[in-house]
């Protein structure tokens, strides 16, 4: 029997589960035959295009380039990772699982999508601000503040933004819209739009391994955003959920155990280096990072097992991975 989380899509991806374990997930079992807090960074990664690396050839290289600019969590590479990193790593577990980010690696929700949804939103209060000011003003201000995943405790994604919303638009003296403002910001994160290689490379994938979404994400606006893109997985494991964040292994360690295979043997593709890859790393798992944007490693985190420009790349860097 066969897994699938019950939305409508164009992509269908086959699995081996035989149940739903530990996560909140609407599933309907069907015959063997049938073939996502998201890092929500408050400086999320905006992407320069450019010709694509071979997955198994990296570049040496250090600095970042001048003009771009740095996000929270996003390092890049232009080609700029250690001497020696690619995809193979020989002697280890084969690859039986692997694990996808959500927001920034499946779906674009990058700075110009953020920018022309608070551009709205500014537009509907009547501020009179300049284009993607509102949206300079709240990443100024919450990259002063502790991210949300590292206060003590749980807080959904959706409180902190209410908190948030009061903070930003306080200085308009509209802080009663701080609800309002949450609400918008949720609905980005619902409407957002998979990238095009998406579809071809999950079904590819998924001939070939276990999937799973594990995503720093609300559990609502993350199936809102699922089903508006068409896509189902087998497994689905947010972060509002499992009540706890990226990197915490618990998180991975709740994907693995429903996949029913050893950390050992799993993959995390993400985009961000803290929390997908050192968060793999820590819970046990190797982990693929996804540089759409070409970013610098962050050189203070262990190096990824692998770089990828886009999904497309992932299945040849998987079968790299493999003993």
């Amino acid at each position: 029997m066969n897994l699938v989380l019950m939305h409508r899509m164009s992509v269908l991806l086959p699995t081996n589960l035989g149940y739903c374990h530990h996560v909140r997930a609407i599933c309907l079992f069907l015959p063997s035959k049938v073939s996502h807090r998201p890092k929500v960074s408050h400086r999320p990664k905006v992407s320069h295009r450019r010709p694509a690396l071979p997955c198994h050839r990296v570049r040496a290289g250090l600095g970042r380039h001048p003009g771009r600019p740095r996000n929270s969590g996003s390092g890049g590479h232009d080609g700029g990772l250690p001497a020696g990193v690619g995809c193979h790593a020989g002697g280890v577990a084969p690859v039986r699982a692997v694990l996808l980010d959500f927001y920034c690696t499946l779906v674009d929700l990058s700075d110009p999508v953020r920018s022309r949804g608070f551009d709205d939103f500014a537009r509907q209060l009547g501020l009179r601000l300049g284009p993607g000011e509102l949206y300079r003003r709240y990443t100024e201000m919450t990259s002063s503040e502790p991210d949300e995943d590292s206060v003590p405790g749980f807080v959904p994604y959706r409180t902190s933004w209410l908190a948030a919303g009061r903070r930003l638009l306080a200085p308009f003296g509209r802080e009663s819209a701080a609800g309002q403002f949450a609400g918008v910001y949720a609905d980005l994160h619902a409407t957002a739009v998979i990238f095009p290689e998406v579809p071809d490379a999950m079904r590819a994938l998924a001939r070939h391994a276990r999937i799973a979404v594990v995503a720093n994400a609300d559990h609502d606006y993350l199936m809102r955003c699922l089903h508006h893109n068409g896509l189902r997985f087998g497994l689905v494991v947010d972060s509002e959920t499992a009540r706890c964040y990226k990197p915490d292994p618990r998180i991975f360690q709740r994907a693995c155990d429903a996949l029913l295979v050893p950390a050992s043997e799993a993959v995390m593709v993400g985009d961000t280096p803290d929390t997908d890859v050192q968060g793999a790393h820590q819970a046990g798992l190797r982990a693929v990072w996804l540089n759409r944007d070409h970013r610098d490693w962050p050189f203070h985190l262990a190096r990824p097992d692998a770089v990828i420009d886009d999904l497309g790349q992932l299945l040849r860097c998987l079968r790299r991975l493999d003993p």
